[in-house]
């Protein structure tokens, strides 16, 4: 099986969970802050549909369980986000681990690490990889008396992605600040908290596509924000500039940054997370050089994403059908 142009003899089911109607009152605190909608859903429809003539969806995990046994010969798409449970973007790959099922993307153990901030942190270290000073807050104890908290600082929760409980308030100046933000986090989302210093520079993300046989392909972006490029070197990049507020986003391809020793430390950490096949390594160009503020192997898997903006040079459906592909790879390996 290649990458060319004709069409696959395959089935492809998307699990994914689109928000019904629009919801005026979403914000960065809330739950289900991060799914996607039904557009996207469908425009993610539309570019398998252009490789496979057999996509499913389903919305419900209990239904896809219950289907299951008919998709064993099926390349399971997962763009399910869920709302609670801190491992709920590991579920679907887990279900299908359990029942031998090939699936796009990363495993269970990639998905539970990316999620966790710290952790995360922790390999990253371990590949080479900077990362900004910050403190595990395990409780409300840990904030009575900390010690060497780095300010300006961002408070923000451990397990959560796509900006969720990130807003301007979550930049703090001092020990009061945090503790008041901290506690509006944990109303939400639960203990732990992440403090971390606040990274002055360019916003960048690092993104990488590949299977565990050969070298994967790495490439750098960055974002201009109604045309200014310098737009988020001193702000958060917050859910409300995200999602919520009328902001022009231009992406930027930036080679410049992957120096010799930052790409050989992102291929060490796709290699280490191993069943990953998708990684977007997000962090600030400061003036030490590249720090890593998250990992995400949870793309925008849109035409308009920075997956198809990085990686799409041959087309959307191309891009979709080289994922597919990596997933067979790697099933069958």
């Amino acid at each position: 099986m290649d990458n060319s142009t004709a069409r696959l003899d395959i089935e492809v089911v998307v699990v994914c969970d689109p928000v019904e109607g629009q919801d005026d009152n979403i914000n960065h605190l809330s739950r289900n802050g991060d799914r996607p909608d039904q557009s996207s859903l469908e425009l993610i429809r539309g570019g398998l549909a252009e490789v496979t003539d057999k996509v499913v969806h389903y919305s419900r995990i209990d239904d896809f369980v219950d289907n299951i046994t008919a998709h064993r010969n099926s390349v399971i798409f997962p763009y399910w986000f869920g709302e609670v449970s801190r491992n709920r973007h590991a579920l679907v790959p887990a279900i299908c681990e359990a029942y031998g099922v090939p699936y796009v993307g990363a495993d269970t153990y990639t998905k539970s690490v990316c999620n966790d901030k710290h952790l995360s942190k922790l390999i990253c270290y371990e590949c080479g990889l900077a990362t900004p000073r910050g403190l595990l807050v395990t409780g409300p104890d840990d904030l009575s008396c900390p010690a060497d908290l780095p300010f300006p600082a961002v408070v923000k929760p451990l397990f959560q992605g796509s900006s969720l409980g990130i807003s301007e308030d979550s930049l703090v100046r001092d020990l009061s600040a945090a503790r008041r933000v901290a506690s509006e986090i944990v109303e939400v989302f639960g203990w732990p908290v992440l403090i971390e210093e606040m990274l002055i520079g360019r916003e960048i993300s690092i993104c990488v596509l590949g299977d565990h046989q050969s070298a994967p392909e790495i490439r750098a972006l960055s974002w201009e924000l109604n045309g200014d490029p310098a737009f988020l070197d001193q702000r958060l990049f917050t859910y409300a500039l995200k999602y919520l507020d009328d902001v022009q986003f231009a992406p930027i391809l930036a080679p410049e940054v992957l120096t010799p020793g930052l790409r050989s430390a992102c291929e060490k950490l796709f290699r280490m997370l191993d069943k990953v096949e998708v990684l977007r390594i997000d962090g600030r160009l400061t003036e030490k050089g590249f720090s890593v503020i998250e990992l995400s192997p949870d793309l925008d898997l849109r035409p308009d994403g920075e997956l198809a903006v990085v990686f799409g040079e041959d087309g959307y459906p191309s891009l979709l059908r080289r994922l597919l592909i990596n997933a067979l790879k790697r099933h069958r390996s």
